[in-house]
C-alpha cells in the first residue's frame, strides 16, 4: 500500500499521458478499419496531394481535387461499405490482404475531394511528410495509410507531452481531456483535425506558462507566440482566439510597459487577420457549390444540394435576429450529437459509447475539475471571464462556419454540431472554473483508472463495431416489378398487402423483366414510393433497383426528424444497359419507431425508367 501511494504521488501526467496514448493509441490505430473515422477517405486523398508537392487542389471541369493513383481510389472502395453500416464487418484477413495491391503511382485519375481541398497544407504536415519521404520505397496505399497513421499520432502525442509539462495548472484535466475516447481516436487517423488539436493544446499550455511561470515575456517568447499564431491561423482560423485569449491572461507588467504590451496583441491579432485572410482568398478560388458542381459527379463529392456558402451569407446579414436564432434552437435539437460526440462517438459518428458511460465520463471531468487545483497559482475573477468569453467565441465560429457551409439556405437548424469540434477550445472553459478549494491527493487515481477503463470500454465498442458478427433475427424481402397495379395509384408487390405508390408512373417503353417498368422524369417526379413503419435501432435497410438512364437515384427519407439519405452511383451494370443503384442503411435511435419512406426519383427533364425493385428488412438481436 506504501508503495502504490508513493506512486500515485510521484506519477507525473504528461508520462503518464504518453504511455497511456501511445498503447491505446496504437491500439486503436489496428482496430479501427482504414477510413473508419470522418472523412478519412478525403483526408488520405489530400495528403497525398500535398506530399506530391502539390499544396493547392486543382480545379478542372467544375471539378476540385486532384491527379492521384488509381490504386488510392480502389483501396477506398474497399472499405466504404463499412461506412454508416452498422451491421457491416470486416475480417482481419480482408485488411492485410490490401498490402499486397500494388501502388502503381503512374496510372492516375482525377479524384474529387472538395471538402478537404479547403485546408491549408499546414493542417496535414506530419501526413504528408512521411508519405512523401516513404513513396519511392513503391509500398502499397493501404501501408502508406497505416504509416501516414503512425507518424500523425506520434506528432501528436509529442505536441500534447510537452503541453502538459508545461500547464502551471490543470495538468491531470488536461490529462484528462485528452485521452478521452473521442480525442483519442480523430488524434490516431490522418484527419486535419490533429495538427489544429496538437496546435490548440500547445498554444493553451505555452500562454498559461507566460502567464503564471515566466517572469517576462522575452522577444523569443514573443516570436514562438507569432509562430504559434500564424500556424493555427492557418490550420483553422475559428480556433485562433484560443491564443488570443490565453495572451490576454498575461499581466501587462511582464511586457515591459502598456505600449509593448498593447503593440505585441495588435500584431498577434494581425498576423492572425493576414493568414486568415491569404488562405480565404485562395480557398475561395476552390469553393464551388452544389449547384455549380459537375453534375456526373456532385452526388459523391460530400456536398449538399441545398448550400452555398455566400447566398447563405447574404440570408444572414439580410435576415436580422436570425442567425441567433438558428444558433439556440441549434444547440437544443443538437444537443445529443455534440454532447456525446465530445466523449466519444465512433466511426463516421454511427456508433456512440454507452450512454451510461457518457454520464460517467462527465461526471469526472466535473470531479477533476474541482480537486485539479494548484495553490501556487491564482485564476482571478476578471481571466476566468476572459477564458469563458474566448470559448463562447470559438463556439461561434464553430456554428456560424458549420452553417455557412454545411446547411441549407435559410435552414433554422445546424445539422452537424459534433462535440469533437469543441475539444480544441474545451480547455478554456474548464479553465474559467478553475479552484483550488478542494485539492485531492487522489487526483492521479482518478484520472489513471477512469482513462485505462474508458479506453478498455473503446476497445470493446470498436470490436463489437467491425469485428463482431451479428445474429440475424428476423428478414423480409419486398420486391416490385411494375408488372401490376391496383386500385388507388399502387403497384402490387410479392406480398399481400403491401403496396408501392405511384403507379402512375408504370411505362411499356422499356423493361428490364417483364413488360413494364416505372418511368420518371421532371413532370412524374417520384416513382416505387413505399413507408417502413416498423423500424427499430440497428435494422439494416437494403434497397436495390435496376436504372436505365443516368439522373434517378435511391431516397430515404423522414420529414420529422430532417433525415434523408440518397445515392446516384450504380454498383453494376448489365450488357443491356440497365444499371444496378444500391443503398444500405442503418436506422439511428432517433427514428425507431417513425416512418421511414423509401422512394425513387428524378427531377431532369431525360426520363429514367426503373425496374425490379427490392426492399430487405434485416432485424438483428
Amino acid at each position: 500500500m506504501i508503495f502504490f501511494t508513493k506512486f500515485l504521488t510521484t506519477l507525473q501526467p504528461h508520462k503518464f499521458f504518453a504511455v497511456c496514448a501511445t498503447v491505446f493509441g496504437l491500439i486503436f490505430l489496428v482496430m479501427t478499419p482504414p477510413f473508419q473515422t470522418p472523412d478519412e477517405i478525403n483526408h488520405f486523398y489530400r495528403a497525398y496531394e500535398i506530399s506530391d508537392g502539390d499544396f493547392l487542389a486543382q480545379k478542372q471541369d467544375n471539378r476540385v481535387g486532384a491527379e492521384l493513383p488509381k490504386s488510392l481510389v480502389d483501396f477506398a472502395a474497399g472499405f466504404r461499405s463499412l461506412t454508416w453500416t452498422k451491421t457491416a464487418r470486416v475480417k482481419p484477413s480482408t485488411i492485410l490482404d490490401k498490402f499486397d495491391q500494388p501502388l502503381n503511382p503512374q496510372d492516375r485519375q482525377f479524384v474529387d475531394f472538395v471538402n478537404t481541398a479547403m485546408y491549408s497544407p499546414v493542417s496535414y504536415a506530419p501526413q504528408a511528410a512521411i508519405l512523401f519521404y516513404l513513396k519511392p520505397f513503391e509500398l502499397s496505399p493501404i501501408a502508406l495509410f497505416y504509416w501516414a497513421r503512425l507518424i500523425t499520432l506520434l506528432f501528436w502525442i509529442a505536441a500534447i507531452y510537452y503541453a502538459i509539462r508545461m500547464m502551471p495548472f490543470h495538468k491531470w484535466l488536461f490529462t484528462l481531456v485528452a485521452l478521452l475516447p473521442m480525442s483519442l481516436l480523430i488524434n490516431m487517423s490522418i484527419n486535419a483535425d490533429v495538427v489544429t488539436n496538437a496546435l490548440a493544446f500547445f498554444s493553451i499550455a505555452y500562454g498559461c506558462k507566460l502567464a503564471y511561470k515566466e517572469s517576462s515575456v522575452s522577444p523569443e517568447h514573443f516570436l514562438v507566440l507569432c509562430l504559434l499564431i500564424i500556424l493555427l491561423a492557418s490550420a483553422k482560423i475559428v480556433y485562433t482566439p484560443v491564443l488570443l485569449i490565453v495572451v490576454l491572461l498575461i499581466p501587462k507588467a511582464k511586457f515591459g510597459t502598456d505600449k509593448i504590451y498593447f503593440n505585441r496583441l495588435m500584431t498577434l491579432a494581425a498576423f492572425s487577420l493576414v493568414t486568415a485572410l491569404f488562405w480565404a482568398r485562395i480557398m475561395k478560388k476552390l469553393y464551388l457549390p452544389y449547384s455549380q458542381y459537375n453534375p456526373a459527379y456532385r452526388n459523391d463529392a460530400s456536398l449538399i444540394d441545398c448550400t452555398n456558402m455566400y447566398e447563405q451569407l447574404r440570408y444572414i446579414l439580410s435576415h436580422g435576429f436570425y442567425l441567433i436564432k438558428v444558433f439556440i434552437h441549434s444547440m437544443i435539437e443538437s444537443a445529443d450529437m455534440y454532447y456525446q460526440g465530445f466523449i466519444g462517438t465512433f466511426g463516421w459518428l454511427d456508433t456512440p459509447l454507452p450512454s451510461w458511460f457518457i454520464v460517467l465520463a462527465y461526471v469526472i471531468i466535473l470531479l477533476v475539475l474541482l480537486i485539479d487545483g494548484n495553490k501556487e497559482v491564482k485564476v482571478s475573477l476578471y481571466q476566468k471571464g476572459i477564458l469563458l468569453t474566448g470559448f463562447s467565441t470559438i463556439v461561434f465560429l464553430v456554428l456560424l462556419t458549420q452553417h455557412l457551409t454545411r446547411d441549407c439556405v435559410g435552414g433554422d437548424v445546424i445539422v452537424n454540431i459534433q462535440g469533437r469540434y469543441f475539444i480544441p477550445a474545451a480547455p478554456l472553459l474548464f479553465f474559467s472554473f478553475y479552484t483550488t478549494r478542494f485539492r485531492s491527493k487522489w487526483i492521479a487515481l482518478v484520472v489513471l483508472v477512469f482513462s485505462l477503463f474508458a479506453l478498455a470500454v473503446s476497445m470493446k465498442v470498436l470490436y463489437d463495431r467491425y469485428y463482431k458478427q451479428q445474429i440475424l433475427r428476423n428478414s423480409k424481402i419486398i420486391t416490385c416489378g411494375a408488372e401490376k397495379t391496383v386500385e388507388g395509384n399502387l403497384f402490387a408487390s410479392n406480398l399481400p398487402n403491401k403496396f408501392f405508390e405511384n403507379a402512375n408512373t408504370q411505362s411499356k417503353d422499356q423493361a428490364r423483366s417483364g413488360s413494364y417498368s416505372a418511368k420518371v422524369n421532371a413532370k412524374d417526379m417520384f416513382t416505387y414510393t413505399y413507408r417502413l413503419h416498423d423500424c427499430e435501432s440497428g435494422d439494416q435497410l437494403v434497397v436495390e433497383v435496376w436504372r436505365l438512364g443516368k439522373a434517378g437515384r435511391i431516397a430515404l427519407v423522414n420529414d420529422a426528424n430532417h433525415f434523408y439519405v440518397e445515392t446516384l452511383e450504380s454498383v453494376q451494370k448489365d450488357s443491356t444497359g440497365w444499371e444496378r443503384l444500391e443503398l444500405t442503411y442503418t436506422i439511428p435511435k432517433d427514428l425507431t419507431g417513425d416512418v421511414v419512406t423509401v422512394y425513387l426519383f428524378n427531377s431532369e427533364e431525360e426520363a429514367t425508367y426503373f425496374d425490379d425493385m427490392q426492399i430487405t428488412h434485416l432485424k438483428f438481436e
